[in-house]
């Protein structure tokens, strides 16, 4: 038995018994040479050459021999032996080694475990005498490959307590734990061998070293317990590692409460002062909580929804005497309790009738605000310079056709019930989804529907994100130029020439293709020649729906009552906001740099071409316009090119003035810069009214002498100034159209 487990390999060496029976392991290019026995050896094939041991003094530590192992050979035992081998070197030189098993230890380890006292690094420890040896030779020096990178020392595990169960170390490991506060032992890693299981453990304390091995032997229920040595450093302000308690405590109050955010949770943590974490780690505890803690699935009380709806509703006859127009109503509702359907719609008679006054109308669904799983929808009209206001707040459970539909048809009667006068708005604003459109079709059928260009944008960058950011950008850059077009022809004209050159820089990917059935076939409606009357983006409705989610009130999972109540304050707080506002604005104020840049264009000296009711405008340093220039302009926006590079420089070539009227007011003017599109007047405007006697521009500021002075604007974006607002006089009752008209050097041909 002692020959057996003496003879058994320790990580490659080659250990030789007294019996004189050898065992010889082969590893990782070093070879082992064993000394002689009484039997002769068999010649093996020299896989690697064996090398002679080097000369080296006796090592250190000297070792008692002992009878013991013939004694056990004799006598049959019936106890189990389970040894326990320590590898004890020479004092840094090479030698013989000398292994120790001694018979009673209370840790025992096999044979294919790193032995106590030593580590898999190869460290050595101190044992009691009384212990077997059997000398071997080792090449403890071989040469080092210099490809491989050596082993670190090894740790020295120092022996603390044996236990008689995992209970009891479970309590001694609480009990330490008290004592190391505010670390604890955290779990490292474990292994696994055919004697005994490790586990190890380290201080959680950043920069603590400290750590512990527990073994589980396979042949007894005693608990081992090691430690490396090492003393615990736990500096006074040291940052502690992961969240506090008490951060974890409110978190899962906030969990438990719906706010399962963690931009939500931090904000609350902040403000208790905890907020000592980032991100991350609240998602990943979070993601620890939603596995040990499931919620179960909230439900609507759907009978409390229909008795808050039926006590606040329009309908009553309560509601048709109250004099405050800014109290808030419930407009419309319908809860189903066997499907679990519902929708409700709220407003106030102020708000309705200042809808009244708007031409452009904006409906979209924000996903990021929910109410047990339901969208939030916002509906909000806009003025000519793009400012937004919020007219109703609704909820839908399922969003339908038939939703959509009933919603602008109580938006529609309650408008014109409360200013009595028809609505009809011109144009549409959403997101592209067919049921508020087929909604749109039926409720308003001359609105046009126009479709969000942040919404376009957003959709394109998902379409465009596999491809090398270098197409990408050129890419992006040809769908900004066809977002400029002035009608549909010319948007048909670009979008098929820029297919053209998509399918030429990419032969082998379908996104022409489904860039063209997306935004081309299915939803046009997105270009700025559109609707120029309008804005071609919710950016208005946005801005309102992302200042209502950073007030954090609107939660997912509030009772009726409460979430109800909050959503009358929002809207209550909206309806007082008109009542300052009072009007709509219908004309467009242009600010103190627009008629700087208006004198600017005057003093350039610019002769323009005026032909068929459109004035043509050189664009740049070009000082004038010719009529050939023109008509070869107009071919190739007619159709006349070849390419789509060909069609971008012509576009770019003459800014195009368009007088939708009967030219007695710049109201009607339409430009084809990109200025006019993105704030609906642009200085080519104001100076050719101003030279048809349509406009009087006010007396120039300091800053517009000085631009005229000095002639043609510096490059770069002028110095930031404080906004003033200029009143500009139109002269409706100018009706005469001069075709050749000269002020200065401002000249129209």
């Amino acid at each position: 038995m002692a020959d057996q487990n003496a003879g058994k390999h320790l990580r490659g060496r080659s250990l030789k018994s007294d019996a004189g029976e050898e065992v010889e392991k082969e590893t990782d290019n070093i070879g082992v040479q064993v000394a002689s026995s009484s039997r002769p050896r068999r010649e093996k094939k020299k896989q690697w050459p064996p090398r002679s041991p080097p000369q080296s003094p006796p090592p250190t530590k000297k070792t008692v021999q002992s009878s013991s192992v013939q004694n056990e050979e004799k006598s049959d035992v019936k106890e189990e032996f389970h040894p326990t081998i320590e590898v004890i070197s020479g004092s840094g030189v090479d030698g013989p080694v000398y292994l120790q098993v001694e018979d009673d230890i209370g840790d025992d380890i096999g044979d294919d475990e790193c032995p106590e006292g030593t580590t898999e690094e190869g460290g050595s420890g101190d044992h009691a005498s009384g212990c077997h040896s059997f000398a071997t030779e080792d090449a403890l020096a071989p040469q080092k490959n210099p490809q491989r990178k050596g082993r670190s020392k090894g740790q020295d595990w120092q022996h603390v307590c044996s236990l008689d169960s995992e209970e009891m170390f479970q309590k001694w490991k609480h009990d330490s734990e008290q004592k190391i506060t505010p670390g604890r032992w955290a779990k490292k890693r474990m292994n696994e061998t055919k004697l005994s299981v490790k586990r190890y453990f380290h201080c959680s304390v950043i920069g603590c070293k400290a750590e512990l091995t527990v073994m589980y032997p396979n042949y007894s229920e005693k608990v081992e317990v090691l430690h490396n040595g090492k003393a615990h450093f736990h500096p006074p302000n040291q940052k502690k590692w992961g969240l506090s308690s008490e951060a974890k405590q409110e978190v899962r109050r906030l969990w438990e409460s719906g706010v399962q955010k963690p931009r939500y949770i931090r904000a609350s943590l902040e403000k208790l002062g905890l907020g000592d974490c980032t991100v991350v780690q609240l998602r990943n505890f979070l993601e620890r909580l939603k596995k040990r803690n499931k919620l179960p699935t909230p439900t609507l009380p759907i009978n409390s929804l229909e008795e808050w709806c039926a006590e606040h509703s329009i309908t009553k006859p309560t509601a048709a005497l109250d004099g405050d127009v800014d109290r808030v109503y419930v407009f419309d509702h319908h809860t189903d309790a066997r499907s679990r359907q519902f929708r409700f719609i709220l407003s106030s008679k102020r708000l309705m009738k200042f809808a009244a006054q708007a031409s452009t109308l904006s409906v979209d669904a924000s996903h990021r605000m929910k109410w047990f799983g339901a969208p939030v929808l916002f509906v909000g009209v806009s003025d000519v310079n793009g400012m937004f206001f919020p007219v109703m707040f609704a909820v839908i459970s399922h969003e339908t056709a038939d939703n959509y539909l009933q919603m602008l048809t109580v938006l529609k009667k309650c408008v014109e019930a409360s200013s009595g006068t028809a609505f009809q708005p011109s144009c549409v604003i959403g997101n592209g989804d067919p049921n508020v459109a087929d909604a749109v079709k039926s409720v308003f059928p001359s609105a046009a529907r126009r479709m969000c260009w942040l919404q376009v944008k957003k959709e394109l960058s998902a379409l465009l994100k596999p491809i090398d950011k270098e197409i990408r950008d050129a890419l992006e850059k040809d769908v900004g130029v066809l977002r400029l077009s002035c009608d549909q022809k010319q948007f048909e004209l670009a979008a098929k020439l820029m297919l053209e050159k998509w399918r030429g820089l990419l032969p082998s990917s379908d996104l022409p293709g489904r860039f063209e059935e997306r935004f081309v076939k299915l939803h046009p409606e997105w270009y700025e020649g559109f609707d120029v009357a309008s804005q071609s983006s919710n950016r208005g409705l946005m801005h309102a729906v992302n200042a209502v989610k950073n007030r954090h009130t609107l939660r997912e999972r509030l009772p009726p009552e409460r979430y109800l109540t909050l959503a009358q304050e929002l809207v209550l707080e909206w309806s007082c906001g008109v009542s300052e506002i009072g009007q709509l604005e219908h004309s467009i104020t242009p600010d103190t740099e627009l008629v700087s840049d208006t004198y600017q264009l005057q003093t350039d000296e610019k002769t323009m071409v005026d032909i068929d009711s459109a004035i043509y405008v050189p664009v740049g340093d070009q000082r004038a316009a010719t009529v050939k220039e023109v008509e070869a302009f107009e071919k190739k926006m007619g159709g006349e090119v070849k390419s789509f590079d060909e069609f971008v420089e012509a576009r770019m070539s003459l800014w195009k003035v368009v007088d939708t009227g009967d030219k007695s007011d710049i109201s009607h003017m339409r430009c084809s810069c990109p200025k006019f599109f993105s704030a609906k007047l642009c200085e080519h405007i104001l100076a050719i009214g101003s030279a048809l006697g349509l406009v009087t521009l006010p007396p120039p500021t300091l800053e517009s002498d000085q631009c005229a002075s000095e002639g043609k604007r510096k490059r770069g974006r002028p110095s930031k100034k404080k906004s003033e607002t200029v009143n500009m006089v139109v002269d409706m009752d100018c009706s005469d159209m001069r075709a050749f008209i000269e002020t200065g050097a401002f000249t129209i041909e």
